[in-house]
């Protein structure tokens, strides 16, 4: 729906999604959405969420996600100096 242009769309279907996905690619994405239309505290909110949730995931989650938390990581950084 995003690359369709229907962003309200996408956004609503990633607040769905963000309920039961497990996996730190759903609230990247939906981040990377909220970035994108300059909603930049929103877009923290939910790479913190993924920081946080890793934090007490099994190694092997970690493991499993390494490049995807390494990315949030890097793009909490970089939104921590835009607000």
């Amino acid at each position: 729906l995003q690359q369709l242009g229907d962003t309200s769309g996408a956004e609503e279907e990633y607040k769905i999604l963000v309920e039961y996905y497990s996996g730190p690619d759903a609230r990247y994405y939906y981040a990377r959405l909220l970035y994108d239309n300059r909603r930049i505290r929103e877009a923290k909110e939910q790479l913190e969420k993924v920081e946080s949730y890793a934090r007490l995931a099994p190694k092997f989650y970690r493991n499993l996600h390494k490049a995807r938390l390494a990315e949030i990581r890097r793009l909490i950084n970089e939104l921590t100096r835009e607000v």
